[in-house]
């Protein structure tokens, strides 16, 4: 699969070869391909975001779980202190 950092040097590619810009039409067509390219970035960083967001808190929810399914005495402990730090705000 190609990472975003590759895809991101691509599009930095494709926008700065104009030399085949030499009239009006050819000019939109470029600036339609632009704005193309960089509503795909902007939908890719969005949704690599929110997915990492998503796996972050699916681990942290897993992690959790497990943590108070087998040292229920750490998992209130570390609750009380994350509360009280909360309160000290």
């Amino acid at each position: 699969m190609i990472n975003l950092t590759r895809i991101k040097s691509i599009v930095e590619d494709i926008v700065s070869d104009d030399e085949w810009v030499n009239d009006s039409h050819s000019s939109a067509e470029h600036k339609g391909i632009i704005s193309g390219l960089n509503m795909l970035v902007k939908h890719l960083e969005e949704t690599e975001c929110s997915e990492c967001e998503k796996e972050e808190n699916e681990w942290l929810n897993n992690y959790v779980d497990f943590v108070e399914s087998q040292f229920i005495k750490v998992h209130n402990s570390a609750c009380e202190h994350a509360d009280n730090l909360e309160n000290d705000d």
